[in-house]
């Protein structure tokens, strides 16, 4: 999920090219930062001060995915 300011993102074409797929945050969502999630690793990126941190432990990143999958549901 991005918001949908993120140039990174703004090419649909880019879905096809990194085999991934992204859902864009409600209008008013203001925060910025980002969370990924590969396997058992979270990675939690502060992307105004450019520093970030991991955390491997299965069931968070368990926990994660499926929070994410039920606000997934909830955007467009």
């Amino acid at each position: 999920m991005v918001r949908r300011d993120d140039p990174h993102f703004s090419v649909s074409k880019d879905r096809k090219n990194y085999l991934r797929d992204w859902r864009f945050l409600l209008q008013s969502f203001d925060k910025i930062g980002s969370i990924w999630i590969a396997a058992d690793t979270i990675i939690m990126w502060d992307t105004f001060n450019v520093k970030a941190f991991e955390i491997v432990n299965h069931t968070m990143a368990e926990y994660l995915k499926g929070l994410f999958e039920v606000i997934w549901l909830g955007c467009d």
